[in-house]
């Protein structure tokens, strides 16, 4: 899914491209079952502004330089740290994504 996310990032079809790194996500074991967006674990993600790794939670991909992502701390305070642009993809988008198992406990 990286590969794939990456293609579309660098082509800048961001909504393919967040979908690719959703999916990353949701089939890394560690994000399993987690049911709340600061304990998600992105992995192979470092912050650029406070270097955590890996980088938890909510992350912000910058748009416009190669490889710049932010946790949200750095990013709510982005115009310290990263203040040539504000152009950031974030991920996942907390309005689509749904957290916790596939198993939602509806019936069918």
């Amino acid at each position: 899914m990286k590969g794939f996310a990456t293609l579309y990032f660098n082509q800048k079809i961001f909504f393919l491209a967040r979908l690719c790194f959703e999916m990353g996500l949701r089939l890394d074991p560690t994000n399993q079952n987690v049911t709340d967006f600061d304990k998600l674990e992105q992995n192979s993600v470092c912050c650029k502004g406070c270097d955590k790794y890996p980088l938890k939670g909510i992350r912000f991909r910058c748009k416009v330089c190669d490889n710049y992502d932010l946790c949200k701390e750095c990013f709510e305070r982005r115009t310290e740290v990263h203040n040539a642009h504000d152009e950031f993809l974030q991920i996942p988008d907390e309005s689509t994504y749904f957290l916790g198992s596939d198993d939602s406990g509806a019936s069918e």
